[in-house]
């Protein structure tokens, strides 16, 4: 018991690790109850969610890997990890496809998060780092059906000279 609590601790149940979520959800909080729900998934290897939650109002699941595929080239991108530099990235792939906020966001939150709300999802996908939101982002890509061969040549030249 005293050696699985010490890794346990060492993995995430851990002082640091909590005081970065405390911050993003105190506000969101009625009872100290109300923090676990919700950030389930810093603590969750993948999550899960039908396809279909993907797919933002007014849009089709045909239109999701493009997305998802462009924020990976996004983020990839990135030489800081941080929320604003994740922000900023996730802009550039709401310039790209000239979608809303809110539907390139409703995304990300459910391929991250597997729920439509939660913490602010810039500082979750910071806190997650870099390789578990993109594993969560692939698995999301194949939930969504991926990209063939033609499309994802064509938007990746798409993507690399965006006035063609």
């Amino acid at each position: 018991t005293e050696t699985l609590w010490k890794e346990i601790s060492a993995w995430k149940f851990n002082e640091n690790f909590l005081k970065q979520l405390i911050p993003m959800m105190q506000n969101r909080m009625e009872t100290l109850g109300d923090l676990i729900e919700p950030c389930l998934f810093f603590f969750q290897r993948e999550v899960s969610y039908n396809s279909q939650d993907l797919v933002p109002k007014d849009r089709s699941i045909e239109d999701i890997p493009g997305i998802i595929q462009t924020v990976m080239w996004a983020l990839d991108e990135l030489t800081i990890w941080s929320a604003n530099e994740i922000e900023k990235a996730v802009h550039r792939v709401i310039q790209f496809w000239d979608w809303k906020i809110r539907e390139v966001t409703g995304v990300l939150f459910v391929a991250i998060m597997g729920q439509h709300i939660g913490p602010p999802l810039y500082q979750s996908m910071h806190i997650l780092g870099i390789d578990l939101c993109r594993r969560r982002l692939m698995n999301a890509l194949d939930a969504s059906g991926g990209l063939g061969k033609k499309k994802l040549t064509k938007l990746e030249k798409s993507w690399q000279n965006p006035q063609t």
